[in-house]
């Protein structure tokens, strides 16, 4: 976040960062007034904070857009995962369909056409022959949880 300070400072910009504990803090600040604007989320996410919330909150501009990955205690490379692996995934659904679109990306999963950003575990599609909850390319993903 300090990269996004001296780049707002470029542009004559002075922003002052902080750090929330959890997702859902910052919208709520936001809303309250506490803050003048924030930069933490996806459209999606945000979508799905207006609809559950009530907010009256907009996207105004778009700014840096944080990378998702994953991590794993046991495995130091995809390469490496061993068939029936399982995942977890985040259980809000903007995130959650994130993960899941980097899965299918990684040839680990297959989604259902459409299943874009919003997707969950319930979006995936079986393979026959596989009998993980999603079907995966060369490697099963295993049970998806969310």
């Amino acid at each position: 976040m300090s990269r996004s300070r001296k780049v707002a400072e470029k542009d004559g910009l002075k922003i002052q960062i902080i750090e929330f504990s959890d997702y859902v803090q910052p919208n709520a600040a936001l809303a309250a007034g506490d803050l003048d604007a924030n930069s933490y989320q996806h459209k999606p996410y945000l979508d799905a904070q207006v609809a559950d919330r009530g907010y009256k909150l907009s996207a105004v501009g778009y700014t840096v857009n944080f990378p998702i990955g994953l991590y794993s205690k046991k495995v130091k490379k995809l390469e490496d995962l061993k068939e029936g692996a399982r995942f977890g995934i985040p259980n809000d659904p903007t995130n959650g369909g994130r993960v899941l679109l980097v899965l299918q990306d990684k040839g680990l999963i297959k989604l259902r056409d459409g299943a874009g950003p919003q997707g969950h575990a319930a979006g995936c599609r079986r393979q026959p022959q596989e009998d993980p909850v999603c079907g995966a390319g060369r490697r099963p993903a295993g049970p998806v949880a969310g």
